[in-house]
């Protein structure tokens, strides 16, 4: 300005980002479904404008995604698609038995939901009732799951207690496993045999494992308190 003084005026900038969320490489199918991420609108190679896309084909694929602002970004990648045709089915045999209808690379039982911890053989002995599954993967590193399988009236002497810590006596870590359809944050206390509290800890949701090494041997009582329920069992340290 001729008087001598700069005029300066302060402008904030907001970049439009952009990140893709699809998946690229091989994927396990035989379906694979296709999603760039949370954006205004979309439309794909073919006109379509879902959010998603679901494809049974490897090959190159193309979506344009739209934001808030109207601006647009393309989004490329190329899948090949893994065989994943393998579905498990659960099947009974003897009084107390499952066992998977197919062969796999692993397994992985569960009960009610829930991973049963060292459940990882083709079989398994059922010792509670309760709605039973198989997760399974195959040589290409691809999982599917079985339709659950009720155990009710099956059952024999079966467990009734449905709070569980093994192997007991433990040496250092103990799994522990909940039949009950309970989530939430969990808190788990051990008390040695006079009350007094030797370990405890808070968790999102109840473990599959703790680790018990740095108690001394002896006998403990293990409490796990979650959504208001308590349950409690012993445990012999080694």
């Amino acid at each position: 300005m001729k008087n001598g003084c700069t005029l300066t005026e302060k402008i904030t900038a907001t970049l439009d980002t952009f990140e893709s969320d699809l998946p690229s490489g091989a994927v396990c199918g035989p379906e694979v479904t296709l999603s760039p991420g949370n954006y205004k609108s979309y439309e794909w190679f073919d006109g379509s404008t879902e959010p998603t896309y679901t494809t049974t084909e490897g090959g190159n694929y193309y979506v344009t995604v739209y934001n808030e602002n109207g601006i647009g970004k393309i989004f490329n990648t190329t899948i090949s698609i893994l065989e994943n045709n393998i579905v498990p089915e659960i099947q009974v045999i003897g009084d107390k038995k499952l066992t998977s209808s197919v062969e796999a690379a692993s397994y992985q039982w569960f009960l009610n939901e829930r991973p049963i911890p060292n459940a990882t053989e083709k079989s398994i002995i059922t010792i509670w009732e309760g709605n039973y599954s198989l997760q399974v993967i195959n040589d290409n590193g691809c999982n599917s799951i079985s339709a659950p399988f009720d155990s009710k009236g099956m059952l024999v002497g079966k467990i009734t207690n449905a709070f569980r810590v093994f192997p007991n006596p433990v040496i250092d870590n103990v799994n522990i496993f909940l039949t009950d359809k309970i989530e939430g944050e969990a808190q788990i206390n051990i008390y040695a045999m006079d009350g007094k509290v030797m370990w405890s800890k808070t968790y999102a949701n109840i473990p599959s494992s703790i680790n018990l090494s740095g108690l001394v041997p002896g006998v403990y009582v293990l409490d796990c308190s979650v959504q208001g329920k308590k349950y409690t069992t012993k445990v012999v340290k080694k």
